[in-house]
Parts: C-alpha cells; sequence; structure tokens
C-alpha cells in the first residue's frame, strides 16, 4: 500500500478517535459510517453490529453516493434527456 492511502487511513482514525467521524463496529473493526445512514438507521458511534446490518449499511451508503453524483452532474450540465 502506498503511502499516501496509509496517511489518508491514519487521518481517518484519528477522526475517529476525536468524534469528528461516526462509526460502528464489525468484527472488532472500525467502519466510518454517513451521519444520514447512523440517523436513519438509529445507531450510535461505537456500536457493535452484524452482517446483516453491515449489508444494509452498504445498500443505503451506495444509494446516497448515487443520488448524490446525479445530482452534481445535473447541476454542471451533464444530464441529457
Amino acid at each position: 500500500m502506498d503511502p499516501q492511502m496509509i496517511r489518508f487511513m491514519a487521518g481517518v482514525h484519528r477522526d475517529m478517535d476525536s468524534g469528528k467521524l461516526k462509526y460502528v463496529v464489525l468484527n472488532g473493526e472500525r467502519l466510518p459510517i454517513l451521519d444520514e445512514v447512523m440517523e436513519e438507521f438509529g445507531l450510535v458511534t461505537g456500536q457493535t453490529i452484524n452482517k446483516i446490518i453491515f449489508a444494509e449499511i452498504i445498500k443505503k451508503s451506495l444509494a446516497i453516493v448515487a443520488a448524490k453524483a446525479i445530482i452534481k452532474k445535473a447541476k454542471e450540465g451533464g444530464m441529457r434527456t
């Protein structure tokens, strides 16, 4: 893994440590989660989850990211009808 990626990952962990990023725990690993996903599913930072909840988090997160990309593209005039 290149040093830039390691620095990025270290920064993410610092942000979770300081409370800037919300996260859940799966199999002993902290996973940063979007605020809107945490709120919608009623999760709290540091909560342990199982693979079923994790799968739903992934689905919701992907839907949010896709929607934001579509909105951004539309605002940039990239959407054609």
